[in-house]
């Protein structure tokens, strides 16, 4: 992941073309949130729910907690479909449990999201979370994959972020704000190449509070693999939250080339 900045030359985008990208979001958005009752059929079993296909894929390893977050839209911690509905979530397997009804053993329900502490081999699998209100039912899937500790493969955990050569650049530490617990005293660890990063390597610059690490001065010798460590107290017990990422570097030219092809396609589309 890189800073943002804006060029100062080269084409600049007009105004219409703004105002058509607006509404081509706006178009999707709306399409998406107003699905119509002769689409989703007022049904109050699962299977006969609309199925809206699966949100994503999350890897996690063994022994720590896992999150699968509602794949349906959201304003603040409230659905955005209705005021008056509800939310599930269950395991796709022969049983179909409802998972998270009730505070108890390793999996619960907060806002919506679906928790389990922690997280085992076993809990590997498709979820499938419906929401439901009067007059619609739908569902949607989410796959977990969680890892064995001895099977677990850097390739397979890692996240992509992108970093710029010949100038400053950052990592983020994904996927870990259900977890932050006290943002302004927060220490997350870095780590590159299972080597821990201090504020001796004057490479690096890792500020207390912060998601970030910051590299002064990004080059080929920046590539690696990079983990960041959050620790997560729950019940008195202590868990380390890990994400890994295998940032790709590209040149500054590279991403000159990458930001014309993609005004290209903007202006070719519009």
């Amino acid at each position: 992941m890189q800073n943002h900045r804006f060029l100062d030359t080269g084409p600049q985008l007009s105004v219409s073309c703004l105002q058509k990208l607006f509404g081509f979001f706006f178009f999707f958005y709306a399409l998406a949130v107003n699905i119509s009752a002769s689409s989703i059929q007022p049904e109050k079993s699962t299977e006969n729910c609309q199925y809206l296909g699966m949100y994503f894929k999350k890897f996690r390893l063994e022994g720590e907690p896992v999150v699968l977050n509602s794949p349906f839209p959201k304003l603040g911690n409230r659905v955005l479909f209705t005021l008056h509905s509800d939310l599930s979530w269950h395991k796709n397997d022969s049983e179909k449990t409802v998972l998270g009804t009730h505070k108890s053993g390793r999996t619960w329900m907060k806002d919506n999201a679906l928790w389990i502490l922690p997280a085992t081999p076993e809990d590997t699998g498709t979820y499938i979370c419906t929401f439901r209100n009067e007059s619609y039912c739908a569902t949607m899937s989410v796959e977990l994959k969680v890892f064995k500790k001895s099977e677990a493969s850097l390739q397979n955990l890692s996240y992509q972020q992108v970093l710029i050569t010949s100038s400053a650049g950052y990592l983020v530490c994904p996927d870990i704000d259900d977890f932050i617990q006290d943002k302004n005293n927060m220490e997350i660890k870095w780590y590159k190449d299972a080597v821990l990063l201090d504020q001796s390597n004057k490479m690096f610059s890792i500020l207390k509070g912060s998601v970030s690490c910051h590299i002064n001065n990004v080059s080929l010798d920046s590539s690696g693999y990079y983990t960041c460590e959050l620790p997560f107290v729950y019940e008195g017990v202590t868990y380390n939250i890990t994400r890994h990422i295998n940032p790709r570097i590209i040149s500054k030219y590279g991403q000159y080339l990458i930001f014309r092809f993609f005004l290209f396609l903007f202006v070719f589309v519009f």
